[in-house]
């Protein structure tokens, strides 16, 4: 398979499973047994996740900038929020010190890995009869909490926007509070990831990827991002996210079927 069309494959997988319930480090496990990918290697890891943190800060760029703003003037609750999402980052951040060789061990066993998908599929599940009356303010605890279920989805399989926005519902915050602070929370997730594949690249290496095919990449994980957080939004808005479970209890199902 030539190297630029890996790049777009590996791009719109990584711009549509970062956002959606359905586990980018899953599907990116499963697709590269299904289609025999070799591993990109960092450098194109780097750029995927950039892509991503773009979607991100460009879908999410007036709240950003409304909280930077507030946080040095001390006016409104910017200094506040930014704890939260600090506080809700500290889970993943010490699991993953804690932890990192056997998670990283998961993404070489596409079996768990189809077993935490179809966990997955499950958890979304449960929205249904997550509360849509009693909505309750975003605070420590509950930031905490949210940040909890982010840990857990360091595990391939595990859906981090997926368990982070099923855990704030069941917690009573409204879909669009859950949403927004759910991806916020990613920013730190996907900065680090992105220091780190940092530290392992080393030296540069393109092998047989080019400048054109890394930007392109870039541009299209970017863009797709931006999509699925558009979706994203619009789904739970309208009490529809658990339809994610079923594909994700049939995705898993299948790739235990296949024994990928």
């Amino acid at each position: 398979m030539p190297a630029f069309v890996k790049v777009l494959i590996l791009a719109v997988l990584q711009g549509l499973t970062e956002f959606l319930p359905v586990s980018s480090s899953g599907h990116l496990v499963l697709v590269k047994g299904l289609l025999n990918l070799e591993s990109p290697g960092a450098i194109l890891e780097i750029s995927l996740h950039a892509g991503t943190l773009i979607s991100v800060l460009v879908y999410y760029r007036s709240t950003i900038v409304r909280l930077v703003r507030e946080f040095f003037s001390g006016q409104g609750d910017g200094r506040v929020y930014t704890g939260y999402i600090i506080l809700a980052s500290v889970p993943a951040a010490a699991a993953f010190f804690l932890f990192h060789k056997r998670i990283i061990a998961y993404f070489e066993d596409s079996r768990s890995v189809a077993i935490m998908l179809c966990i997955t599929g499950v958890i979304l599940l449960t929205l249904i009869f997550a509360r849509r009356k009693d909505q309750k303010p975003l605070n420590a605890v509950r930031s905490f909490v949210v940040g909890l279920a982010q840990a857990v989805a360091l595990l391939p399989g595990i859906s981090r926007s997926g368990s982070t926005i099923v855990m704030g519902r069941h917690l009573g915050l409204s879909p669009e509070k859950t949403v927004e602070f759910s991806l916020l929370i990613s920013l730190p997730a996907l900065i680090g990831s992105t220091l780190l594949d940092v530290v392992k690249l080393g030296s540069i290496e393109l092998k047989d990827l080019t400048v054109v095919s890394l930007c392109a990449g870039v541009v299209v994980a970017a863009t797709v991002g931006y999509m699925a957080i558009s979706i994203l939004v619009k789904i739970l808005s309208a009490g529809r996210l658990w339809l994610f479970g079923i594909y994700c209890l049939l995705a898993g199902g299948l790739a235990l079927l296949f024994k990928l």
